[in-house]
């Protein structure tokens, strides 16, 4: 008798059930916070490519951003802490306390005018103490400029 090959025979029957193989990972899909335990949960989080995650620490105030490149890879995990921000309650300033501020914010026409004055002949002390400049140099310089042309 011949023998024959069937080349759709299975001598292995699994019900007709084939495993189902992708050539991706699947990734949850997740709604809401992701959470982790410390920064090595953080960076065993699963994260799709071309995508970034935020994870928040459970047993710190603290979380992480952790970005996957395009052939999933990921990058440098980025590490951030936060804390609980407390307004403090505005100081009131009374009334002898402004007065004394501004007193010492402005100055009296008298104080302002001595003041200019002691600029002025601060001003022109370090103008005398100046050698003037020498003109003819400069004169000199402009007729080699000319000439040279």
């Amino acid at each position: 008798m011949a023998n024959f090959y069937n080349p759709y025979f299975n001598p292995y029957p699994n019900n007709g059930q084939y495993p189902q193989y992708s050539q991706y990972p699947q990734y949850p899909n997740r709604s809401g916070l992701n959470w982790a335990q410390g920064e090595t949960g953080a960076k065993a989080f699963p994260t799709q490519p071309n995508t970034s995650d935020v994870i928040f620490d459970s047993e710190s105030p603290r979380f992480f951003i952790k970005t996957v490149d395009a052939s999933g890879v990921p990058m440098p995990l980025r590490k951030f802490k936060f804390y609980e921000e407390i307004e403090q309650p505005a100081q009131k300033i009374s009334q002898d306390e402004s007065s004394q501020n501004a007193k010492e914010e402005y100055l009296t026409k008298a104080e302002f005018e001595s003041k200019i004055d002691e600029l002025m002949r601060s001003i022109r002390r370090i103008s005398d103490r100046q050698p003037q400049k020498n003109n003819n140099r400069r004169e000199e310089n402009d007729q080699n400029a000319k000439s040279s042309v």
